[in-house]
């Protein structure tokens, strides 16, 4: 019957409609090759010779699942309760053991070879100097001619007339370079002070923080005084000595109004938390501040101006960057790679990482908040740097940009800069104070003219006998 036929003979008596007989060569001489053909059209009748006896499954040679080595292992090694975990202080210490010994270790094999000649590193950044205004360098920055030869007889006297003027070396210092570091020694001194002005007499700001910023703006001054001319070092840019002046004026306005400072701070203290908008809900700047900002001219870069004052958080904030922090993160991965050989597809190399990243370019960071922002960044479905990174194995380029400043003709205070480059909360004491300025110039011009002007004296009656 068909149902105990087999498969195999009822797939050999098919015969295949297209094909015709003569298609096929049936003689061949090979028999070992006509049974080979045979195997396969009938590899049923070999099952039966082909029979193997089964192995034991107990048997622990073959068995995988059997490991003898978990029979051996004692309970005290498998404990995980309080007792044995280790304090994540005791890891930190162990962690900065780690760094130091690495960076001993690097000391140790840089100083190996005493007569190598570290040669000046050729910097590739693009530096663009904007043209829209003029841009003349004082006299006290121009290099000296190229045949002049300058000779000092004692190293320790100098002679303003003689050395006032850099000397910018090729090889280590371009004129552009110089114009930049300035440009940054300027900014990092504006923001130093105008968080240390915040910080005064504010409520909402700790006494070590508010001493910080001036303990870094008195070491600023500490080494411009510490060169022997100073007048020639790169400390001694033009702003220098107006902050100085303006951090002193504020301390003596703040020391001789406490009781109008308490009232304002218990005034921004007030204002409600949350608001439509950031701003509605943070503290203002006191209106004397604005003003004496507006007079001095230690503000020369109007965009980095403050839009409200400090204020206390207290609900812990989310774990947010800014674009700039990604930038300084993705920075700070090329480092780790590529000079420090750090592995960023292990999660354990990758958080040793964002523990240098911390401690170098952000330390308001913790490092497992920028350990779990790099995981997240480099997973995002949007575009960003740290993906990028990661992708190309190259952090973003650096363009350096320096803002043109007249220094020929002085430092212009800040209320006469461009009111454009001025946030909308300083206008209202920005035009008083322009006001100001102008009845000052017009009571000026009117005194001149006065004094210049004779004065008609009255004709004395002649009484004649």
């Amino acid at each position: 019957s068909l149902s105990q036929t087999p498969l195999e003979t009822i797939e050999q008596a098919f015969i295949p409609p297209d094909i015709t007989e003569d298609m096929y060569n049936t003689e061949c001489d090979n028999q070992d090759w006509l049974n080979f053909l045979k195997d396969l059209v009938q590899p049923l009748d070999n099952t039966a010779d082909n029979v193997e006896t089964n192995d034991d499954e107990n048997d622990p040679e073959y068995n995988i699942m059997v490991d003898e080595e978990l029979e051996d292992l004692d309970n005290e090694e498998l404990r995980i309760d309080r007792a044995v975990k280790i304090s994540r202080k005791e890891v930190e210490d162990l962690m900065s053991e780690l760094f130091e010994y690495t960076q001993m270790h690097e000391d140790g094999f840089n100083s190996d070879d005493e007569s190598c000649v570290v040669e000046p590193v050729e910097v590739v950044d693009d530096l663009i100097i904007t043209q829209p205004i003029s841009l003349s360098v004082p006299e006290a920055l121009v290099g000296p001619p190229q045949n002049a030869n300058p000779v000092v007889t004692d190293p320790t006297v100098c002679s303003v007339s003689t050395i006032i003027k850099p000397v910018f070396d090729n090889e280590i210092l371009t004129h552009e370079q110089y114009l930049l570091l300035q440009q940054q020694l300027m900014q990092h001194t504006q923001l130093l002070l105008q968080c240390y002005l915040l910080s005064c007499g504010n409520p909402f700001v700790d006494v070590i923080t508010h001493s910080a910023f001036k303990s870094n703006l008195m070491e600023l001054k500490s080494l411009r005084d510490a060169s022997p001319c100073s007048s020639s070092s790169i400390f001694s840019f033009p702003t220098l000595q107006s902050s100085l002046d303006l951090m002193s004026e504020y301390d003596t306005f703040v020391q001789s109004n406490k009781v109008a400072l308490n009232r304002w701070n218990q005034l921004m203290a007030s204002k409600p938390s949350y608001k439509k908008t950031v701003h509605e809900g943070s503290p203002g700047i006191h209106p004397h501040l604005m003003s004496l900002c507006l007079k001095s001219d230690a503000f020369q870069y109007p965009l980095l101006l403050p839009k409200m004052g400090f204020k206390s958080c207290p609900f812990p904030q989310r774990n947010r960057f800014s674009e700039a922090e990604d930038r300084l993160v993705a920075f700070g991965l090329e480092d780790c790679e590529h000079n420090l050989g750090c592995n960023l597809i292990s999660n354990r190399d990758l958080l040793e990482a964002s523990d240098l990243i911390r401690r170098s370019l952000i330390p308001v960071k913790t490092a497992e908040s920028i350990c779990q922002h790099i995981l997240k960044r480099r997973n995002s479905k949007f575009p960003n740097t740290i993906q990028d990174y990661f992708l190309f194995r190259k952090a973003p380029g650096i363009e350096h940009f320096v803002v043109p400043i007249d220094f020929s003709q002085g430092l212009l205070p800040l209320f006469q800069l461009d009111v454009q480059l001025i946030d909308v909360r300083w206008h209202r004491i920005l035009y008083l104070e322009r006001e100001r300025q102008m009845l000052l110039e017009e009571n000026v011009k009117k005194e001149e003219v006065s004094s210049t002007t004779p004065e008609l004296t009255e004709p004395v009656p002649v009484t004649t006998n």
